[in-house]
């Protein structure tokens, strides 16, 4: 079944929100994880980093497969480890200093990654080309505007037929615009994973921390909408390209419930 579209009225006309957090663990990653899954080799199934595929993977292993293995940095939001330990995973966490890479690197040690594996990313590619359909045939929009992450939301939506695809960065690791991977709150948007695209053939946005916690709280009192800090990155992005086009519908699909992440609002110096 589809997952529905809105229109962010409050924030801007035109802005567009598909809600994959509709789905029965709060994420997209519930389309990727069977097929991830029914490649998998046996044994152990390995994970890292990746907080709202890990909580997917767990949920979805308990019936065929040993308890799920998971490296976080420590950072991560204290809700995500302990979801994965309610559900039975086995979680690592990771010097924060070390970062993504370190993380994963300190998996491998222990054996394959399931988002490692060959078929990985063409997967990925698929189930974002089935979303971003869905969202063509609901809604037609102009423009759509992605975190990215490993490059397959932005070949997805070229595959589809999206004409103007905006990727967003953090701007404390602006990775597409040669910078360097630094740490930064956005957690889904710039992993540390290779750069697997042209990124010249896109309009970037850069969003700091600061300007999509602004958003996010606007999100919550003004469209009731509880967004990850990635998906508030994007919908900031988003108002940025509907300032400069007026008239324009731009998209954003909300891949990642917000409600895991309250534990980071503190950082912030937000008050309850």
């Amino acid at each position: 079944m589809a997952t529905p579209v809105i229109e962010l009225k409050r924030l801007a006309p035109g802005l567009l929100l598909k809600l994959e957090t509709r789905s029965p663990n709060g994420t997209w990653y519930d389309r990727l994880t069977p097929r991830l899954l029914a490649l998998a080799p046996e044994g152990p199934v390995r994970e890292a980093v990746d907080g709202p595929l890990a909580i997917s993977v767990a949920a979805h292993n308990q019936a065929s497969r040993p308890p799920l293995e998971v490296w976080l940095p420590e950072d991560v939001p204290v809700d995500f480890s302990q979801a994965l330990r309610a559900l039975g995973a086995k979680v690592t966490l990771t010097p924060f200093e070390e970062g993504p890479e370190g993380a994963r690197k300190r998996a491998r040690e222990a054996g394959p990654l399931l988002s490692e594996l060959p078929a990985t990313l063409a997967l990925r590619i698929d189930v974002r080309r089935e979303i971003d359909s869905e969202l063509v045939e609901q809604a037609a929009p102009d423009v759509l505007v992605v975190a990215f992450d490993t490059g397959a939301s932005a070949m997805a939506a070229i595959d589809v037929g999206l004409r103007r695809v905006v990727l967003v960065q953090p701007a404390a690791a602006p990775v597409l615009t040669g910078g360097a991977w630094r740490p930064h709150r956005l957690f889904g948007l710039t992993t540390g994973l290779p750069v697997r695209i042209d990124a010249r053939r896109f309009e970037i946005e850069s969003v700091s921390d600061a300007e999509a916690f602004a958003v996010r709280q606007r999100l919550g009192k003004e469209e009731g909408i509880l967004a990850s800090f990635g998906n508030a990155a994007c919908v900031t992005a988003a108002l940025r390209v509907l300032a400069r086009s007026p008239g324009a519908k731009v998209a954003v699909v909300a891949d990642e419930s917000g409600e895991r992440y309250f534990p980071v609002d503190a950082r912030f110096g937000a008050k309850a």
